[in-house]
């Protein structure tokens, strides 16, 4: 048997997939998100976070 929690999120397969394609710029943030509202971020699990990097994820758009 094996210990502690085995499942992937969708998230964790993204944050893998990105450590071969990705640009490196969030680390050590293993950040995914899904949508944003505001300064209101959404992960692909729907956890909600207020944005604080000063408009840093506005430059993706």
């Amino acid at each position: 048997m094996y210990g502690g929690d085995c499942r992937v999120t969708k998230s964790d397969a993204l944050i893998a997939k990105t450590k071969h394609c990705g640009v490196h710029n969030y680390l050590p943030l293993p950040l995914v998100i899904a949508d944003a509202e505001g300064v209101w971020l959404k992960d692909p699990a729907g956890n909600r976070y207020m944005d604080m990097l000063a408009a840093y994820l506005s430059l993706i758009r």
